[in-house]
């Protein structure tokens, strides 16, 4: 299915290491390079491909580039962008405020790192276009992190292709997709909210997004974490002092890892309590186009506006191992019928 070969695509940005870590690669290649064995673990995720493209042992992407490759797979040109592989980091990349795309708004953070991800890879995708078949498909896909900066990268495009007069980072590849007449297509998997519903796609870019059942990131914005705590403040304050301690000693909290997060996150969060205020800061981020939570017996198609929900497997259905699960799943089902 489109949907596994894209999932492949997606996951295969996170290298080689990761993803033997997570059981995703069957096969064993000890005596070669780190390098190498990225390429390899390309290969062996989505089968005989050619790459044009990849950063993933770059330094100089500590500039905010995003790890990422394209690769021309059949009829079909593939940019893959790398999500962040820990929870904790994504807490702290959706906390981000808003900027003017568009007609509306979008994730200051990751629209600057889908406009650096397309300025690295133009030339690669034009070299791969040119290989391809005349009206191949471009597909831009990621997870988490990956997959917000893959909707941006895809609408961006399509912005830029809509427009005659454009320049900057992408507008030679725009230019080149509208004189050919190529279709973008997006699949983003578990991405967090990245626009405001006012920044739409047009007809020429389909964008999807899937995530498995009670991932938490599809829920993650500045606005939604600013209402939890809102939410969390008048619990709080309505607890006496014997019932919080109590709900804090309780074996299902842990404490280590309450900590953690506080520790990292906790001079936006105070901003947040401090600075918010009224229904229209922060912006009413959304993931454009919906989103379909991928459950074991029936999928849930969610295009409400983001709130915070904290389930038993809020993390653990955002891990690689789940979303691959799923998806397999899926696929076979749709086999077997």
């Amino acid at each position: 299915s489109f949907l596994r070969f894209a999932w492949r695509h997606a996951s295969a940005a996170y290298g080689y290491v990761l993803l033997k870590a997570c059981g995703l690669l069957p096969g064993v290649h000890i005596r070669s390079s780190i390098q190498r064995l990225d390429e390899l673990g390309i290969r062996e995720r989505c089968g005989d491909v050619d790459v044009f493209f990849e950063n993933f042992r770059d330094k100089k992407t500590l500039d905010g580039t995003p790890k990422c490759y394209v690769c021309r797979d059949g009829d079909r040109v593939v940019l893959s962008i790398r999500g962040t592989a820990d929870i904790f980091d994504a807490l702290t990349d959706v906390l981000c405020e808003a900027v003017p795309f568009l007609n509306g708004e979008a994730h200051s953070g990751m629209l600057k790192a889908a406009d650096r991800c397309l300025a690295a890879t133009e030339a690669s995708i034009l070299e791969a276009l040119d290989s391809a078949p005349r009206k191949c498909d471009l597909v831009i896909t990621g997870h988490s992190m990956g997959g917000g900066c893959a909707i941006l990268a895809a609408m961006r495009l399509d912005e830029l292709r809509r427009r005659h007069d454009a320049k900057g980072p992408g507008s030679r590849l725009a230019d080149r997709l509208y004189k050919g007449q190529h279709h973008i297509r997006c699949v983003a998997f578990s991405p967090p909210p990245v626009a405001t519903v006012a920044c739409r796609a047009s007809r020429r870019c389909s964008l999807a997004s899937v995530c498995r059942g009670e991932d938490v990131v599809p829920s993650l914005s500045l606005r939604s974490v600013a209402n939890l705590l809102r939410s969390l403040d008048v619990l709080d304050a309505s607890l006496e002092v014997g019932r919080r301690a109590r709900l804090v000693a309780l074996d299902t909290v842990k404490t280590d890892a309450v900590d953690e997060v506080r520790s990292k996150l906790g001079a936006q969060l105070s901003r947040l309590r401090d600075d918010f205020h009224g229904d229209d800061h922060p912006a009413r981020l959304v993931v454009p186009g919906g989103l379909v939570r991928l459950g074991q017996e029936h999928h849930v198609f969610d295009d409400k506006p983001p709130v915070i929900r904290v389930r038993d497997a809020s993390v653990s259905d955002h891990t690689l191992m789940s979303v691959d699960a799923s998806i397999e799943a899926l696929a076979e089902h749709y086999v077997v019928d």
